[in-house]
């Protein structure tokens, strides 16, 4: 069987419909690519909050809420 796990840094409860077709896309691409049957391919999707990474010596929260203007 083919798996493959798919990190989603930042992208932490965001995703939500796109799941689908990210776990869809992915396995579209393995098919083609390494000619592997599509009930082989197995897609886990890690949803990784952006309070447990970090960028630049800080969270990417911190990261992310420097750089966004404030309006």
């Amino acid at each position: 069987m083919m798996q493959g796990l798919l990190t989603s840094l930042g992208l932490a409860g965001s995703i939500g419909w796109g799941q689908a077709l990210l776990i869809a896309g992915v396995t579209d691409v393995v098919q083609s690519v390494l000619d592997k049957r599509r009930d082989s391919v197995t897609v886990i999707i890690e949803e990784i909050d952006p309070d447990n990474w970090g960028e630049g010596g800080q969270t990417v929260t911190r990261a992310r809420a420097l750089r966004t203007p404030q309006g």
